[in-house]
């Protein structure tokens, strides 16, 4: 989560989209007195300011309240460009998938990929709308991780040049093994088990398993 009073944004992070490189290429854009950013915890160098290390990283739009005050909270719901970037969920469990093998080896270093879609912990770490869903709230925006250039074009016209870094910045995305993640589905079970547990994200985005 990156937020800005100078620029008046909030950016909610949510899982595999590209939100620990934006962070990074933000971090020299944020006011190193008021601003927050969540940063991360593996070991590479993820940035975070004015926030406690070992919280949350991916917090929720509902949790912002635990730092800032009520008053502050609800300017920023009123008045501050909220947005959020969500991922086609088959292409986001390929990636949480090769991010697992990585990261935990020991549980998921020999499981396939269709093990994996069956394990039971595997979508309540991808399913993210309980980040930016606030009761009735919407952010104001949630781009298209297939597309994000439209964030570079924004985040401009409020006088932060990040396009030529985030082009080249991607710390945690292998866009190489997820480029063409229909490959890794090998039966329509899988394919069905995760339409199921993201419907919501699918119907309300639109997207479709291609």
């Amino acid at each position: 989560m990156i937020l800005s009073h100078e620029h008046k944004f909030l950016f909610l992070k949510t899982r595999k989209t590209a939100g620990s490189s934006l962070e990074k290429c933000l971090l020299p854009h944020l006011n190193p007195e008021t601003d927050i950013c969540t940063g991360g915890s593996y070991e590479d160098d993820y940035p975070s300011l004015n926030y406690p290390s070992g919280w949350n990283t991916h917090l929720e739009l509902s949790e912002l309240g635990v730092l800032i005050n009520s008053l502050q909270f609800l300017e920023i719901l009123n008045n501050y460009f909220v947005f959020t970037i969500e991922r086609n969920p088959w292409d986001k469990v390929v990636s949480m998938y090769f991010w697992m093998q990585k990261t935990r080896p020991k549980v998921f270093g020999d499981m396939n990929f269709s093990q994996f879609v069956r394990f039971k912990n595997v979508h309540s770490i991808g399913l993210d709308t309980h980040i930016y869903f606030y009761n009735e709230y919407r952010p104001n925006k949630i781009y298209d991780f297939a597309n994000l250039d439209p964030i570079r074009d924004k985040l401009f016209q409020k006088g932060i040049d990040i396009r030529e870094s985030f082009s080249k910045t991607r710390l945690k995305n292998n866009t190489n093994q997820t480029k063409q993640y229909s490959k890794m589905y090998k039966n329509e079970n899988d394919i069905f088990i995760v339409h199921n547990r993201f419907k919501e994200v699918v119907d309300f985005m639109g997207y479709t398993y291609d």
